[in-house]
């Protein structure tokens, strides 16, 4: 975290003021996210898979459920942004408040507009049916390429983001479920 350290001299006393920093800003609040332009399901039937991934907003967060499937080489849920220009160069990740399953998800950021297979990623657990905040420092995540982690991913640029995304991909067939509050940026 940056702190700015000021000090004053007036009238022959020295007075030190700690600034902290900003506190984190919201991102994006689930509970407001009702529009055409906000987050979607994108499951692995895009590629012959049968999983099946919902996004339900109630009246004060989101609910991401459904049913993960192995078949037909099929296996990953995911919830995904809107595709823009997004420019974290500035920040230093992401917390993210939710109430899961107690499966292991994974936050995701795309550097293209198209899928090309290579993104970089966040893996985390939180104990299930407890509402966490968890925190993704930008500095953990690591490139990926077609889901496997890969040393010949280009080094991560914050500027460049196109999208984020929240991924069920741990490989257990099953029901999941996962309620978002908000995501904010530190």
């Amino acid at each position: 975290m940056r702190y700015v350290v000021i000090i004053l001299a007036s009238l022959g006393l020295l007075y030190a003021v700690t600034i902290m920093p900003d506190a984190p800003s919201m991102f994006f609040d689930f509970a407001k996210g009702r529009s055409g332009d906000s987050w979607r399901a994108v499951n692995d039937g895009v590629m012959g898979g049968v999983s099946e991934g919902r996004l339900l907003f109630t009246d004060s967060t989101a609910q991401f459920s459904g049913h993960l499937s192995l078949d037909n080489n099929g296996g990953f849920a995911s919830l995904r942004s809107p595709k823009t220009d997004y420019d974290f160069s500035d920040i230093e990740g992401f917390i993210l408040r939710i109430k899961t399953d107690g499966r292991t998800y994974t936050f995701s950021l795309n550097d293209t507009y198209y899928f090309n297979g290579v993104y970089y990623e966040k893996k985390f657990t939180t104990p299930a049916d407890t509402w966490a905040e968890i925190r993704l420092p930008l500095s953990a995540f690591e490139g990926c390429y077609l889901g496997e982690p890969s040393p010949q991913v280009a080094p991560f640029d914050p500027s460049q983001v196109k999208g984020l995304g929240i991924v069920l991909k741990d490989k257990k067939e099953g029901p999941f479920s996962m309620e978002i509050d908000w995501l904010k940026v530190y």
